[in-house]
């Protein structure tokens, strides 16, 4: 099959889109299916273009030079592309919302690969820009469109303009409109998918959820890598918390320090607290954090790799987040892959995946509510390493691999893949882990036992079985297409 993955912002932007494009490319080619992104060029790949182009005695392929006579961007052609699967259109701003690029999807060459590459199916991350490139290429060319609802646009537009613009009714009458062209949506979790049916009057049998899958490294146990960061930040005998955040205004992480703030007054001793990201808040935020008297207990890192991450998550002890405009957070599921229990505030998206008191804990956007939380967990986490008479942040990482024999089964992993052929909504939005947990486990349960529970629910978020379940919903997709012709050639016939 030939998918096209339609985006406006990709790698090397960090977040969590391109991080779910990203896996489930991976997942469909391993697969054996033939996927091909379509992404904005960025800046820095501006330059890695413009340098190939002049490399033409290296061995490499060199790249068909194209510059734009009024923005004097380099951009390359698809088959010219260092990125073997990645078609990199032009762009009209470098620098737009948030340090995002603002993409032109008006890019003639996209509709020239269409025309030289036929697609089976045009899976496009968002409704607008590249949305209604989409839109346009599926009517002429007869293409199947399915979309993945990833983002609260409505909320971020009123992070970033301090509440002064809302949007709670422009957008679903906005999504109402684009829905009608996509033969099928895609929610990342349960929460997500009733927003879609409820508000945005989408019907019920167009929209399945499918998560972001999470790759195999984050259930990879490293006993070794965890105690050097944990050495690294000095958190080897204290408590070790992590949160991983874009560093701006919609993420809530000014709400993380406050919290802390409050934390350190109640729990009294040392821990640590790492804060992964960047953002264009991230120097407003240091500033934050000093002035709270933080500056021995918060420690900045700026971004990490992703695939450098999985051992962030495995050497913490828990994982904070505060975001409340998550369709899904990818980062929860990474914390669950690396047994690591999440404290959030309670919000869309979280709120399908953390099972409060059985794999995390809820609270409300109360600043003392949450530093209660955090501080309760932090006091129940020493008592047992007290009572096991070791640190029980080693304990857990060093169980790790015990962990993944037990639950990593072949049974733990069908569970999700066996499924492709029904309504994903019970594993994927977490409803039947919960409720299996709540039947026989008591509401608040050990610091180890939430660590237990949090993987167990990670296992089902495989990346593999994500594109599985994809692959599921596109076949059906077209053949629903293929059906719909058959009618309306017999309709033309009789007519």
């Amino acid at each position: 099959m030939r998918i096209a993955l339609m985006t406006n912002n990709y790698k090397p932007i960090v977040g969590g889109v391109p991080i779910s494009i990203e896996r489930l490319a991976r997942g469909l080619e391993e697969l054996g299916h033939e996927v091909t992104i379509f992404a904005p060029t960025y800046k820095e790949r501006q330059h890695m273009a413009a340098d190939r182009c002049t490399d033409t005695e290296s061995g490499d392929m060199g790249m068909d030079r194209r510059t734009d006579t009024e923005t004097g961007d380099v951009t390359a052609d698809r088959h010219m592309d260092p990125e073997r699967n990645i078609f990199r259109y032009s762009t009209c701003l470098n620098h737009f919302i948030g340090g995002i690029v603002l993409p032109n999807p008006f890019d003639l060459r996209i509709e020239r690969e269409f025309r030289e590459h036929p697609y089976d199916i045009i899976h496009v991350h968002h409704p607008m820009l590249i949305g209604r490139t989409a839109v346009y290429l599926s009517r002429k060319y007869h293409i199947p469109l399915v979309f993945t609802y990833h983002t609260r646009y409505e909320q971020y537009v009123a992070a970033y303009t301090k509440g002064l613009l809302k949007m709670e009714h422009i957008m679903p009458l906005y999504l109402r409109g684009f829905l009608r062209h996509c033969s099928f949506v895609f929610a990342p979790t349960e929460g997500m998918r009733e927003y879609l049916t409820d508000t945005c009057r989408v019907w019920p049998e167009k929209v399945g959820v499918l998560p972001t899958g999470i790759e195999k490294s984050n259930f990879d146990t490293d006993y070794g890598t965890d105690r050097k960061i944990r050495r690294q930040y000095g958190a080897e005998h204290i408590p070790f918390l992590l949160t991983v955040s874009r560093m701006a205004g919609e993420k809530n992480v000014s709400f993380l320090l406050e919290s802390l703030a409050l934390v350190k007054e109640k729990y009294g001793k040392p821990f640590r607290m790492l804060m992964v990201g960047d953002g264009p808040d991230r120097e407003a935020l240091q500033r934050q954090s000093l002035k709270l008297g933080l500056g021995d207990f918060v420690t900045f890192t700026g971004a990490v790799a992703n695939e450098e991450i999985a051992p962030y998550f495995r050497a913490a002890d828990a994982f904070l987040f505060a975001s409340k405009t998550e369709t899904q957070g990818i980062v929860v599921l990474e914390a669950f892959a690396g047994a690591t229990p999440v404290i959030a505030v309670k919000a869309s998206g979280v709120e399908d995946l953390v099972d409060d008191g059985v794999n995390g804990i809820l609270t409300r956007e109360d600043r003392e509510e949450y530093a209660a939380a955090v501080t309760g967990f932090l006091r129940e986490f020493c008592a047992e390493s007290d009572r096991m008479g070791i640190y029980m942040g080693s304990y857990v990482s060093a169980q790790g691999v015990d962990r993944q024999e037990e639950l990593c089964t072949a049974s733990a992993f069908s569970d999700m893949s066996d499924t492709a052929s029904s309504d994903m909504a019970d594993t994927a939005s977490g409803e039947r882990p919960a409720k299996q947990c709540g039947e026989t486990m008591p509401r608040r349960l050990s610091c180890r036992e939430l660590s237990r529970n949090a993987y167990q629910k990670g296992t089902l978020y495989r990346e593999e079985a994500v594109a599985l379940k994809a692959v599921h919903y596109y076949n059906s997709v077209i053949a629903e297409n293929a059906m719909q012709k058959k009618r309306n050639i017999r309709l033309l016939l009789t007519g």
